[in-house]
């Protein structure tokens, strides 16, 4: 047992446990490098999906929702899909055709920096269309 004891005979105040220091709490988790909120860009080269032939002959429309970088060259990076609909339909048309597109790349300071976007891709049949 670790009691402290007042030897002098006056009153002891303080804890009947040794003191313990506490670890300091832990740094937050590292983030993405903030380049800023993704915000809808111009494409100045556009290559169009390719509309899956699954999907075609049941007759599937929908839409996906990309999110990529701009390099200061224009070109696209680190595509990543973050919503469709429906599900895993038009994901790899997307990602094929948008890591061929091309944009202005964003000036500042008189340089160009990388960006973070994101583009609707929608996908729609022509219902005038007669099938033989």
């Amino acid at each position: 047992i670790d009691i402290p004891l007042n030897l002098t005979g006056g009153p002891y105040i303080g804890d009947f446990r040794k003191s313990e220091k506490r670890a300091p709490p832990p740094p937050p988790p590292p983030r993405k490098p903030a380049i800023e909120a993704p915000e809808t860009a111009v494409p100045t080269y556009r290559v169009p999906p390719v509309y899956p032939p699954r999907a075609l002959r049941a007759g599937i429309e929908g839409s996906v929702t990309v999110e990529f970088t701009i390099t200061p060259e224009g070109e696209v990076a680190d595509p990543e899909i973050v919503k469709a609909d429906p599900p895993k339909i038009f994901d790899r048309a997307v990602l094929r055709a948008i890591r061929k597109w091309k944009f202005q790349p964003k000036i500042v300071d008189g340089k160009p920096v990388a960006r973070r976007a994101v583009q609707v891709i929608r996908f729609t049949l022509d219902r005038n269309r007669r099938r033989r």
